[in-house]
């Protein structure tokens, strides 16, 4: 099974006191990247700062099962689970609000790939707010340069810019640590998973690529209760979908989409109602109102 590699600056911050949030979706890399950093800050006693989950809660427009699996993970690897959520309403509420403020312009009041208030006001907002109250922080998060183009460019860790010191922010992490003064805040971004495969994942998360296929296959059945019975993984990857992010995402492929919808009437039938009152669509080129819900007659794909 593949292990996480501290980086050097990684490793001085954790001595010094740093805090190491590990941010979860409850999704299946965030997942595996818990289950390991659990683990090494059980064998790494130097460690002298808290260690714990973070969810940013999406409200409405995430799995409902989204909570409790992050809560179960959290439990299991005996680390504490914070949970932050947008002060002024849910995603539902700001996606529905927008469609009333933008009536008559021609804007699209939903999420878009260059749009995205979802993240910055509903994820990474809340996150930072809640972190500001340490004075060294490294936030993991959980991706992986297999999954896209952009991605693969990531570095394996960066200074976190909202959240260092003005002072700090134009120097290289092993600078800003040699030249950091008591009260200013240095904070990082660390991917610790970045070079993990799909497989590795899985396997990390007590699963396999054929384990899931299987569980999926059940589901397709009509063996609801069989196929999720001891899966370790989110229920959504059963179902068919393959990441686990918001219940219906803009930037999800097809396949996710539809088991998202197929899974969340309610979310279904608000975001549909934005559609039509708008005239625009969930994703460019795809309307959620012309979705076909039927189950497929082929094996959906893993990835």
């Amino acid at each position: 099974m593949r292990h996480i590699t501290l980086p050097g600056p990684i490793s001085l911050m954790l001595k010094g006191g740093a805090a190491l949030s590990i941010s979860t979706s409850a999704g299946k890399d965030s997942q595996a990247m818990t289950v390991l950093l659990a683990a090494l800050a059980r064998q790494s006693p130097e460690w002298s700062g808290p260690v714990f989950n973070i969810h940013a809660h999406l409200g409405r427009a995430e799995w409902a099962e989204s909570l409790p699996h992050a809560e179960q993970v959290a439990k299991r690897c005996e680390i504490p689970l914070v949970v932050v959520r947008n002060e002024k309403g849910d995603l539902v509420d700001r996606v529905e609000g927008r469609l009333a403020s933008l009536a008559g312009t021609g804007i699209n009041p939903f999420m878009s790939a260059k749009q995205r208030f979802c993240t910055s006001e509903y994820k990474s907002g809340p996150i930072n707010k809640y972190l500001r109250r340490f004075g060294l922080v490294i936030s993991a998060i959980g991706i992986r340069r297999e999954e896209s183009k952009r991605r693969r460019e990531k570095p394996a860790f960066q200074i976190n810019q909202q959240l260092t010191s003005r002072r700090l922010r134009g120097l290289t992490v092993e600078e800003a640590l040699r030249v950091r003064k008591p009260e200013q805040r240095l904070a990082l971004i660390w991917h610790p998973i970045i070079d993990f495969s799909l497989d590795d994942v899985w396997e990390v998360c007590g699963t396999s690529k054929t384990e899931i296929a299987i569980r999926r296959a059940l589901y397709r059945e009509g063996k609801h209760a069989e196929a999720l019975a001891g899966a370790t993984v989110h229920p959504a990857y059963i179902r068919g979908a393959k990441r686990v992010s918001c219940a219906l995402c803009i930037l999800a492929d097809l396949q996710t989409l539809i088991v998202g919808a197929r899974h969340n009437s309610e979310l279904l039938g608000r975001y549909q109602e934005v559609e039509r009152r708008s005239g625009k669509t969930f994703q460019p080129g795809r309307a959620l109102i012309t979705l076909d819900l039927s189950e497929p007659k082929a094996q959906p794909t893993l990835y």
